[in-house]
């Protein structure tokens, strides 16, 4: 099967070859650990996430589990750390739609927000108290809020 543009984005962004911008990159679906945690660490760096923040929305304890991931790209992942994944897979792209300026998500995911699920603070503060229904939550209020400014653009 062909690689799809964002297959072959993402495979030039890894090797250092020229590509399309690492904001404008969109993850695929995770299907193995590997990708899954390769995903992961790209969001990441496109975040700017210190390395505390990803081991919280990964739901690692240990530091060394979180540098041997990072270190080899592979994984034996729990359940929990792949639907945590999926999640903040499902974030990204939501925001990628959201935000006009994909370079400028680490700001706006740190700025205060007035929807009902941050109360005031900031949608990053909401995924970083740790659990598993907290990035459920946040996934599926920008999934929705992605399909309603959707619904109002004019078709290409």
């Amino acid at each position: 099967m062909p690689p799809t543009r964002n297959n072959a984005g993402q495979r030039a962004a890894m090797n250092g070859t020229p590509g399309p911008a690492p904001h404008t990159l969109r993850p695929l679906r995770a299907t193995s650990p590997a990708t899954s945690v390769q995903t992961f660490f790209h969001i990441a760096r496109l975040w700017k996430l210190t390395v505390a923040e990803q081991m919280i929305l990964l739901g690692l304890a240990a530091r060394s589990t979180y540098f041997q991931w990072k270190r080899c790209g592979k994984a034996i992942l729990p359940r929990d750390t792949s639907e945590r994944i999926f999640y903040l897979v499902g974030i990204h792209q939501a925001l990628l739609d959201l935000v006009p300026d994909g370079a400028s998500l680490p700001d706006w995911l740190r700025q205060p927000s007035d929807t009902d699920i941050s109360s005031g603070k900031s949608l990053l503060r909401r995924l970083l108290l740790g659990r598993v229904a907290d990035l459920y939550l946040v996934h599926l209020h920008l999934v929705d809020a992605a399909k309603k400014t959707a619904r109002g653009r004019p078709c290409a």
